[in-house]
């Protein structure tokens, strides 16, 4: 990046709208659903492991050809790091539970196909995976891509619940069984897919509200927001010339994108509408996880971006009765809150949140006639403020059987993108507010991701987003400073807070229950520090027993001898200064150089140095030379005396 554009982007960021929000609407029907038939493991099914790498084969049952799906463990989806909380019935800030790394079988790989009956194979696209032993061993679900056409894996329970009346009946069958859906078998409704934004004049029941000044009461017109700070903003329009360059004119390129794999870190949270749409917490989880590991796949191949789940809070599948101060958008589904009011609430309470994820996501199964989903645009890495005027970077994702292409929709809006231009943008002069197909041609024709609605063979993100994404991060239009490197991202080979070591997202571990029974500062759950904690003296050499940082000139190192200094503490970090050598009285390297000794200039300083430094081994040396010297003058003195016999006797 150079450095004008790192100017002009700290210049513009505070400027750039991060008000406008987009909705998503699904407007395809499931045309054809097929079972899975002759499912074959490479390997002993009921032994997976988080590590494992084996195959499956199998067909569909409407095709003749074989698929086979070669998988390797998905590792930055979730960790030993990752936090899962289960509100509970009473509960406000729910129940913390860990680890959950062992019991996800979650998968990545690539997806090869046989039309041949086996005989020849070829690689046809990617998968991604969850496999469901809670349930049954060979059950899995997720999604493969075939010649870009991306298939869905689900249960057939998970499939009932989420298909629309249109889309085709299952068989009832006593055990669970897995189905398959593709992009190609969907077809589009006569829903017309138009998005609307709401102006300060608007009476929309799609609304969206933004953040402005704190709302009076003549403005407060949704349950519960005496404090919120959405019901007082005027709709701008998303021009992107505004934040600093035109979409047309980085139609496809890539540059900016990061050139080296880096994370977002994300924090999902599911309602209690969302989980009672499954049969057990379990299902609630492994579905989400399930869905996030998908939309991984294609921020991965597109933007060198992977997802990776930090906090995961699911709702109990008992709708509280009111909302509560702690989880404000955990309430059952009301005519008086819209998705825009979820997210309004949403953000308000992320606002709330310290952490550094990349963004918040919201699972509901509450939408407002056709929308699915809603965002902040530009608002990536921000976590907002009660009152402050930057949004929170968050979205809402309404449950459908394209939750994880919503789930990729919404979080590219967060990233900075529009939606593609669709015929009807282009028709009636819409297009300032959407992404063209190229300089040239206006409308993306419903093929993309950041389609407005959800529809057939929408397989990836279009050439206007993958240019407007990257030349924002590039320009530093958007603030990325959340994203992680790939190996400072925990993965699944983390070690597990309370083994008393330290490691990467731990602020703290004092090991199980019973060793933090004295430690006031440390979290023996969670390893992070308590409130109001700053630090712990077990293992901050400059930390007080009162969690907080020790005073300037603290001794935390005491000196280990004549060159050596002792450290004191700085009053501003709990960490003791690195240690150091005194250089003025023992040389550079604490004592051991004698470069600074009498000597001449041609390094007798530095060969006495040797001799003192290895006195032990000159002496041995030393001696066993001496030896041979010694036995060597013997023999030829014995040599010399005994030819001169020889001489005098002849």
């Amino acid at each position: 990046m150079n450095l004008l554009g790192l100017l002009i982007g700290f210049v513009l960021l505070p400027f750039i709208q991060l008000q406008t929000l987009a909705l998503s609407v699904r407007t395809a029907n499931i045309r054809q659903v097929s079972a899975v038939e002759n499912l074959h493991f490479s390997v002993d099914a009921k032994q997976l492991d988080v590590l494992s790498n084996f195959q499956l084969e199998f067909k569909l049952s409407n095709e003749q050809r074989r698929i086979r799906l070669n998988l390797q463990p998905s590792r930055n989806i979730v960790s030993p790091l990752t936090e899962v909380r289960y509100l509970r019935p009473g509960e406000t800030s729910g129940s913390l539970e860990r680890p959950l790394e062992s019991s996800t079988l979650l998968f990545k790989g690539d997806a090869i196909v046989s039309d041949d009956g086996g005989r020849t194979w070829r690689k046809a696209g990617w998968a991604r995976i969850i496999i469901r032993p809670q349930i049954q061993p060979h059950l899995f679900e997720g999604a493969f891509s075939l010649d870009g056409d991306h298939h869905h894996v689900s249960l057939d329970s998970n499939y009932r619940k989420t298909r629309l009346a249109e889309d085709p009946t299952l068989p009832e069958s006593t055990s669970p069984y897995m189905v398959v859906w593709s992009e190609s078998n969907m077809v589009q409704n006569n829903y017309d897919g138009r998005i609307s934004q709401r102006s300060a004049s608007s009476e929309s029941p799609c609304a969206a509200e933004g953040f402005g000044s704190r709302p009076n009461s003549s403005q407060r017109n949704s349950p519960g927001n005496e404090d919120d700070q959405w019901a007082n903003y005027t709709m701008t329009s998303h021009r992107r010339q505004q934040g600093g360059f035109n979409p047309i004119d980085t139609i496809g390129s890539t540059d900016g994108c990061p050139t080296t794999r880096v994370v977002a870190l994300l924090g999902v949270a599911a309602d209690c509408t969302y989980t009672a749409g499954f049969d057990s917490l379990e299902d609630a989880r492994a579905n989400i996880i399930s869905q996030v590991n998908i939309a991984s796949q294609i921020y991965e191949d597109t933007f060198n971006i992977s997802l990776a789940i930090r906090n995961l809070t699911i709702s109990d599948a008992s709708c509280p009765t009111g909302s509560t101060e702690s989880t404000p958008w955990n309430i059952p589904c009301s005519a008086n809150v819209d998705v825009s009011g979820r997210l309004g609430l949403f953000s308000n309470w992320r606002g709330t949140v310290r952490d550094s994820n990349a963004a918040w996501t919201l699972l509901t199964t509450c939408s407002a006639g056709s929308t699915v989903g809603m965002a902040w645009i530009n608002s990536i890495c921000r976590r907002g403020s009660r009152w402050g005027g930057t949004a929170a970077s968050t979205n809402v994702v309404v449950r459908t059987s394209s939750e994880w292409q919503v789930m990729a929709h919404e979080l590219a809006h967060n990233f900075g993108a529009a939606h593609d231009c669709t015929s009807n943008d282009c028709s009636s002069g819409g297009t300032q507010d959407c992404c063209p197909l190229s300089e040239s041609s206006c409308s993306a024709e419903g093929r993309y991701i950041m389609n407005p609605s959800v529809g057939q063979r929408i397989r990836e993100f279009s050439p206007c987003t993958i240019g407007t994404i990257c030349t924002s991060i590039g320009r530093g239009l958007i603030d990325t400073s959340c994203l992680v490197s790939e190996d400072d991202a925990p993965d699944i080979n983390d070690s597990q807070c309370g083994n008393g070591i330290v490691e990467p997202g731990e602020s703290c571990d004092c090991g199980g229950a019973e060793e933090c029974a004295t430690n006031s500062c440390c979290n023996p759950s969670t390893c992070q520090l308590l409130p109001n904690a700053a630090c712990d003296p077990a293992i901050d050499a400059c930390c007080t027993d009162q969690c907080q940082i020790a005073s300037r000139g603290l001794i935390c190192r005491e000196s280990s001898g004549i060159c050596d200094l002792e450290e004191t503490c700085d009053g501003t970090s709990s960490q003791c200064p690195e240690d150091t050598q005194d250089s003025d009285t023992c040389g550079d390297d604490g004592g051991n150089s004698r470069d600074n000794e009498s000597g001449d200039n041609n390094g007798g300083g530095s060969v006495g140095s040797w001799f003192d430094d290895n006195r032990t081994v000159v002496i041995a040396v030393s001696a066993s030379v001496g030896g041979l010297i010694l036995v060597a003058i013997f023999f030829t003195a014995m040599f010399y005396f005994r030819q001169r016999r020889r001489k005098i006797e002849t």
